[in-house]
């Protein structure tokens, strides 16, 4: 669901229906049953999100209490550019892309929710706004403000293109992978550690474009 998107004249059936609701149902039926009492490091992550690089999340996790990706992207790259790897102090909105905690660290654990929500004073967006999944976490973080937080930007790969190697020091055979599925999109996180295929559940016009050189990026990682 992208922000915005619900309306008044939105019906009960049209918001049940929505990919974004559906996912936000598992996800809580998961927790309820298995996460919320699981007695180490619970990740939720979403099925198009692919690790590229060597990675632990234990290491990620580290003496944080959560971490995990941010919904708004990383405008022109500015913090990447600058080396900057995460969301400032205040401003962090988790999205059920990548999200990642010990249920056994954190205050009134049940009250960590993850669903489609609206929410109010989020920096650079209006008022009562539909958020996609993962926004009610938004009002437990602002419950807990003592708790800390790592939450990495996004940065699209339409960003990247407009960019040199030399200026973002990626890697060759990203750059190629970006070019080959021009001009549709993916987005990278974490110096480019994963990459969210996005709009997994629907097939746009570049879909099978992106699929098939997903496959053989996939097959040289692994290879590599």
């Amino acid at each position: 669901m992208d922000v915005g998107t619900g309306m008044p004249s939105t019906t009960i059936e049209e918001l049940a229906n929505n990919a974004s609701v559906r996912h936000s149902h598992v996800i809580q039926y998961a927790l309820d049953n298995y996460g919320y009492d699981h007695d180490d490091i619970v990740v939720i992550m979403d099925g198009d999100n692919f690790l590229i690089k060597p990675f632990s999340i234990r290491t990620l996790l580290g003496q944080n209490d959560i971490v995990g990706f941010h919904q708004q992207e990383d405008e022109f790259a500015n913090l990447r550019k600058q080396g900057i790897l995460t969301i400032p102090k205040g401003k962090e909105m988790l999205w059920v892309v990548f999200i990642a905690f010990n249920p056994r660290k954190l205050p009134e654990v049940r009250q960590l929710q993850f669903h489609v929500d609206v929410v109010s004073d989020v920096p650079h967006l209006p008022n009562n706004t539909v958020i996609d999944t993962g926004a009610a976490s938004y009002k437990y973080l602002k419950n807990h403000p003592e708790l800390r937080l790592q939450v990495y930007p996004w940065q699209s790969s339409y960003t990247y293109r407009c960019f040199s190697h030399e200026e973002l020091r990626i890697s060759d055979r990203l750059i190629k992978y970006m070019n080959d599925i021009a001009p549709g999109n993916v987005q990278f996180f974490i110096f480019e550690h994963f990459m969210h295929f996005s709009n997994g559940s629907f097939e746009g016009i570049h879909h099978q474009n992106k699929v098939y050189h997903l496959r053989a990026l996939i097959d040289d990682l692994l290879s590599s």
